[in-house]
């Protein structure tokens, strides 16, 4: 008599073909998986779990029995397998190149070596992951790798593009925005055409250099009528997805028009760091400068009692587009060579990350002879190397600025403790004290579980420069 399966032999793959012109089998090719239902002496009885309708009996020789998560919905049973998300992708992804592979080789296909590599290494890294000896970090870097490889073998096969988030899992459409598809399918072909160097051995002009480099930029001078004390954000921007990539250098400037401590004048240097080969295929990078004016709300009150004191308010951008130096394809940066970038003053009622946007796209600036003077450098290596190979350049007074997130490549050791706040907006009542609706100004501090002020260094997100007038 036929016996139910425990759960211990739910599921199974074929190492074998099985074909029989018998009636009740099942026909196999090897790696089909299959949900076993009952067993008799050397039989199984199931069905394909591809297609739950190609049921009937196969030897229990031919089946590799596995690991299950067996669910059950009254009488149904619903089995899958216990195997990582990308693991089972790698044999989905091999299954599918093998049949490719065979008639690429019938037809002596040129790329049937570059297949055969491919289908080589993700077989050693499907071992690797399914050793299950990978700490949690060294899982998620594989998958990168994982991910990248199959992306750039189905362009290459010219199969369907898989769309994936930043850590290489598939998407589900269902629960996607076209918006966000639309992202990560321009990402992703950056990310074959980066692939395409690791595979072919051919290199993009486009990408030169080591993996890890990073930009030395320093503020020579401003010239600009404030009148005010003023701070000056600078901070790397990519264009195309209007988003910042770095944390921010902020350079107090004076009322006189000059630096507020004058030995710093010619002196504001700093080294954006972190930039790896990802930041070199980024279509349009630009080097952003957000000048805030710290002052009066309104430099018309002239009575001392409406005269508000140190507001931060938007008051201009300059922006100079850095993405043929960091890919190679301009050379002309030196450190001795001063370069300048017109300065945009924002309007009456216009925010900060509006004027960001209007600049990076317009082809010329009616500057008035405003803007800043800045030197740029382009430095291969991480940052201890490049403190020892330009130490005149990189001293223990340059500050770093790092990239937002994680770089391509961590360096043992490197600990980083950082948290990002996004200001959205803010509600406040009027108060007993308050007759009509003022502007106020919001203070944020990081405190601990006494309530005591943490003293940590904060840097404002520029893309939030509009919340700094927030109405009552």
């Amino acid at each position: 008599m036929w016996q139910k399966t425990d759960r211990s032999q739910k599921y199974g793959v074929a190492v074998y073909n099985y074909s029989s012109r018998l009636p009740h089998r099942l026909t196999l090719n090897i790696g089909d998986t299959v949900q076993i239902s009952e067993e008799l002496d050397g039989w199984f009885y199931g069905c394909k779990t591809k297609n739950k309708n190609e049921c009937g009996i196969f030897p229990k020789s031919y089946i590799h029995v596995r690991e299950a998560v067996v669910a059950k919905f009254g009488s149904l049973e619903r089995v899958t397998s216990t195997e990582s998300p990308i693991a089972q992708e790698i044999s989905t992804v091999l299954r599918e190149w093998h049949t490719i592979w065979k008639q690429f080789y019938l037809d002596q296909n040129e790329e049937l070596e570059n297949i055969q590599v491919m289908m080589l290494e993700l077989m050693d890294w499907r071992k690797k992951i399914m050793s299950r000896k990978l700490t949690n970090e060294e899982v998620k870097d594989l998958q990168q790798r994982v991910s990248s490889r199959i992306d750039f073998g189905n362009a290459m096969l010219g199969l369907d593009l898989v769309v994936r988030d930043e850590q290489g899992n598939i998407l589900n459409p269902d629960n996607t925005s076209v918006v966000e598809l639309y992202k990560q399918h321009e990402t992703a072909s950056d990310r074959i055409r980066l692939e395409q160097n690791t595979v072919t051995g051919v290199r993009d002009t486009s990408i030169t250099g080591p993996q890890t480099f990073n930009l030395f930029v320093q503020l020579r001078n401003f010239v600009c009528r404030i009148g005010e004390d003023a701070d000056i954000l600078m901070s790397l921007y990519d264009a195309k997805f209007s988003k910042f990539i770095s944390e921010n250098y902020i350079v107090n400037w004076g009322k006189d028009g000059v630096p507020k401590d004058i030995e710093m004048l010619n002196n504001f240097r700093v080294v954006f760091t972190d930039l790896g080969s990802r930041d070199r295929t980024r279509e349009r990078v630009y080097l952003v400068f957000q000048i805030i004016r710290i002052g009066v709300m309104d430099p018309k009150d002239v009575e001392d009692k409406k005269q508000t004191r140190r507001l931060r308010r938007p008051f201009g951008v300059a922006a100079i587009d850095i993405t043929e130096y960091l890919n190679g394809l301009k050379n002309d940066a030196e450190e001795d060579k001063q370069i300048f970038i017109p300065f945009q003053s924002c309007g009456e009622k216009e925010f900060m990350d509006s004027l960001i946007k209007k600049v990076v796209v317009a082809k010329e600036i009616n500057h008035k002879g405003q803007g800043l003077w800045v030197s740029l450098k382009v430095l291969q290596g991480d940052v201890k190397q490049v403190k020892e190979d330009y130490p005149h350049l990189v001293g223990p007074n340059t500050c770093v600025s790092r990239k937002l997130g994680f770089p391509d490549v961590i360096m043992p050791g490197d600990v980083r403790n950082d948290i990002y706040v996004t200001i959205k907006g803010g509600e406040f009542t009027r108060g007993p004290a308050k007759t009509a609706d003022k502007n106020v100004e919001v203070t944020m501090v990081v405190c601990n579980n006494k309530g005591e002020v943490l003293k940590v260094g904060v840097a404002i997100l520029p893309n939030q420069m509009e919340e700094f007038k927030i109405n009552a």
